[in-house]
């Protein structure tokens, strides 16, 4: 019912606003989440987030928990940019830190792209920078409506082979 519910509200989004396309939009299973555009409300209709009522004017909130059935997704920026009070649902997502490897999954995806395990890879894929410091990392960025839409895909620095995927940071400054 869940997956019903989500396909109905991102067809609604898509067809009245296409900005959302604009950002990055990670994918994973059924569920997308564009850092930058997406707010409180679209991930409460999926996942577990636990936050305050309101924001006022200008507040942040960092390193809030997603999380969906017993699993721990991912942590999240929220930022009112409103110079009043709004209900929390309105807070827009800014960043996203999500760990791969923490829920079973099959396939990520960004903007459409299905992600491979090698971070070298996707960053060739992506048309990204790599940075070879103490593991890879591979940072791809935008304009998007005036701001900078970065994407940051990250290799396992302790694990043997560094150039597997382990995580993905989408934030909008």
């Amino acid at each position: 019912m869940k997956k019903i519910v989500v396909f109905i509200i991102l067809l609604i989004m898509l067809c009245s606003c296409s900005s959302r396309n604009s950002y990055y939009v990670f994918s994973f299973d059924d569920y997308t989440l564009a850092p930058g555009y997406d707010n409180v409300e679209f991930l409460k209709i999926a996942f577990d987030v636990d936050v305050k009522d309101s924001f006022e004017a200008k507040e942040t909130i960092e390193n809030v928990e997603v999380n969906t059935w017993k699993y721990y997704l991912c942590s999240v920026d929220l930022v009112n940019t409103k110079n009043r009070t709004i209900s929390s649902d309105k807070a827009i997502v800014t960043r996203m830190d999500f760990f791969l490897g923490n829920m079973p999954i099959e396939s990520y995806k960004i903007n459409g792209i299905e992600l491979t395990k090698s971070v070298k890879q996707d960053c060739k894929t992506l048309k990204g920078e790599l940075i070879e410091r103490n593991g890879y990392a591979c940072l791809v960025s935008k304009k998007v409506d005036g701001k900078t839409n970065v994407l940051i895909l990250s290799g396992d620095v302790i694990n043997l082979d560094q150039d597997e995927l382990h995580r993905v940071q989408i934030y909008v400054e």
